[in-house]
């Protein structure tokens, strides 16, 4: 049985001999910018891994999250907020890191990745406002990688 590291490594290897393919077509063929972009079986395997690990980070906090809507006054919050600041740090730099390792970072490809975690049962059966922090979360994080704006 292949190991994890082993797969996305050989899906890595794939995903760039046919990026190298689809150059070589692309210097020779017109463009259709009205056709979206395909994309390989290896392309939305590290998508979805991506995807998965940043869910996998971020469902913590956002169930700590959701416990704001509990607090009464300005004061109580800052406290909350200074409470739980580690954790933002922490799943903040998690989720940088598993998409910067990717090396792979468009505008498009973050979209696609967000659109992946959203859709996560962990989120998509979730009430609106648990969506949204999620999507805050990630955006938070994402903040800058490729001009990546919230």
């Amino acid at each position: 049985m292949e190991s994890e590291q082993a797969r996305i490594l050989r899906l890595d290897a794939e995903m760039r001999r046919e990026d190298e393919a689809r150059a070589r077509v692309a210097m020779s063929a017109p463009v259709d910018l009205d056709e979206p972009p395909y994309e390989t079986d290896a392309e939305i395997a590290i998508r979805e891994h991506v995807a998965a690990r940043i869910v996998a980070a971020i469902v913590p906090l956002v169930t700590i999250e959701r416990k704001a809507n509990d607090v009464e006054t300005h004061d109580e919050w800052l406290a909350w907020r200074r409470s739980v600041s580690s954790l933002n740090d922490s799943v903040m730099q998690q989720v940088r890191a598993v998409t910067q390792k990717e090396g792979y970072i468009t505008q498009s490809w973050l979209r696609d990745v967000l659109n992946t975690v959203l859709a996560d049962a962990c989120f998509s059966s979730s009430d609106v406002e648990t969506q949204a922090i999620a999507k805050a979360v990630v955006n938070e994080a994402w903040q800058g990688l490729d001009g990546w704006t919230r």
